[in-house]
């Protein structure tokens, strides 16, 4: 578990703030749990959390495949794996203006 998450989860500090923890973006528990406890988030980006949660539980299914691809099937799974995380990423913070919800 993040510092952050500990900190908001069982401290209770700045529920106010949506904190993304970029190394637990490849847990698709971690994903679920965002999805949960930032409704609204989740709302304004829906598609791009659903879809990358759907690469991150292909990733899970096979990390060794993705993180040193060996062939071009899995370089495609690999960049399709990133490319979806940046999105999510890019969605989230177009659409979660300050004035919405501090990110």
């Amino acid at each position: 578990m993040s510092p952050s998450l500990y900190l908001q989860s069982v401290e209770n500090i700045r529920k106010d703030l949506t904190i993304i923890d970029k190394e637990l973006l490849n847990k698709s528990w971690y994903v679920e749990y965002l999805m949960k406890h930032n409704p609204q988030v989740y709302e304004n980006s829906q598609k791009e959390f659903d879809d990358y949660l759907t690469e991150v539980k292909n990733y899970e299914l096979n990390k060794e495949a993705f993180d040193s691809p060996v062939n071009a099937s899995q370089r495609i799974q690999s960049q399709k794996y990133k490319n979806a995380q940046k999105t999510l990423l890019n969605s989230i913070a177009e659409n979660n203006s300050p004035g919405k919800r501090p990110l």
